[in-house]
């Protein structure tokens, strides 16, 4: 029988919230909680705004807010700097340096976003064998700012929140999948970094690929493809996220919104754009911990679910394939109060 989240959660050490934790306790949502300390709640303009067609997305976005400016790279660069970037290792207070745990997908996400971005901001040129290693101790807000400022090679955050349904079959470094079912997963919201490739948005999800996406094939592999996702306004966005982050978290969230499934566009190192590198020094500074822990977490995950150890410098280079799943699949197998009304 297909891995449904509640087991999951229970047999790991992750101790970071998730992207709209997906079991039933209703936990606080990561970017309010990224937000408190930063700005004054979720009400900020978080989302960016652009033509649709440009972008390869399936929905038409208003044009109200700005996109971040990102200098273009060739596909073929872009490619090879994620693979550079796969070998990102992090230190924390002298612990490490580790390696990423980059196959995972919802737990954590707004952090591995950050490291990403690290990664690109941090680019030197040449680059070399491997990104520098993300140390907690050098991550001031000084550095924070100093790196997106004048980055190695410019990115964005990229912000999706909507039905996130998926299975998701973990492949091995040469691309074998694990023996046995599909980890299934649902969440409410999910961090990712996008560039500009060739002049179009496309997003860089190294637990996929090291080759960017457009932004709608990588939505499609979390979002069943009925669904339009749109690139929206900050009202927009935050309705939807409301919506979600309540559902999934086993409250009943009201009326469904105008738009099931958003994506929001918003400079380095933040989630919205009321939001500046310097709001979340601190949250980034404790990247590095959270990473180590998740690494953890997902060895316990590869043994406990699949009874394998993989070795510690080979679980960087695993992967994913997504399969998105319906509300009616999710709503079949968990008892969710927003069930009741589809």
């Amino acid at each position: 029988m297909p891995r449904w989240p509640w087991a999951i959660l229970l047999a790991t050490t992750m101790t970071a919230a998730g992207c709209g934790d997906d079991d039933s306790t209703g936990d606080a949502d990561a970017d309010a909680d990224v937000a408190d300390d930063a700005v004054d709640g979720a009400d900020g303009d978080a989302d960016a705004d652009a033509d649709a067609d440009a972008d390869g997305t399936d929905g038409e976005a208003d044009g109200s807010a700005p996109i971040p400016d990102l200098r273009p790279v060739p596909l073929a660069r872009a490619a090879e700097l994620g693979a550079w970037a796969r070998r990102l290792r992090t230190v924390y207070s002298g612990t490490g340096p580790m390696g990423m745990a980059w196959a995972m997908v919802n737990m954590a996400c707004q952090d591995r976003a950050m490291a990403l971005a690290y990664a690109f901001a941090a680019a030197p040129e040449p680059l070399g064998t491997e990104p520098p290693p993300m140390n907690d101790v050098e991550l001031t807000p000084a550095r924070v700012d100093e790196l997106a400022a004048n980055p190695g090679v410019d990115v964005a955050m990229i912000n999706v929140t909507g039905p996130l349904i998926a299975s998701q079959t973990l492949l091995r470094p040469d691309g074998t999948p694990l023996a046995g079912d599909p980890l299934e997963w649902f969440w409410a919201y999910h961090h990712g970094v996008a560039l500009n490739v060739d002049g179009e948005i496309r997003v860089l999800d190294l637990s996929v690929g090291d080759a960017p996406v457009p932004v709608a094939d990588w939505v499609r592999g979390f979002v069943d493809a009925s669904i339009t996702c749109e690139l929206v306004d900050s009202e927009a966005y935050f309705e939807t996220w409301a919506y979600w982050n309540a559902a999934f978290s086993a409250m009943d969230p009201g009326p469904r919104p105008a738009r099931l499934c958003a994506y929001s566009l918003t400079p380095i190192f933040t989630f919205r754009w009321d939001q500046t590198p310097t709001d979340l020094a601190s949250f980034i500074a404790s990247v590095p911990s959270t990473m180590q822990v998740q690494l953890g977490g997902f060895e316990t995950i590869l043994l406990t679910t699949y009874g394998v150890t993989i070795p510690d410098a080979e679980i960087p280079l695993m992967r994913s394939t997504y399969a998105s799943r319906t509300e009616a699949e999710l709503c079949a197998r968990m008892d969710l109060p927003y069930c009741a009304g589809l």
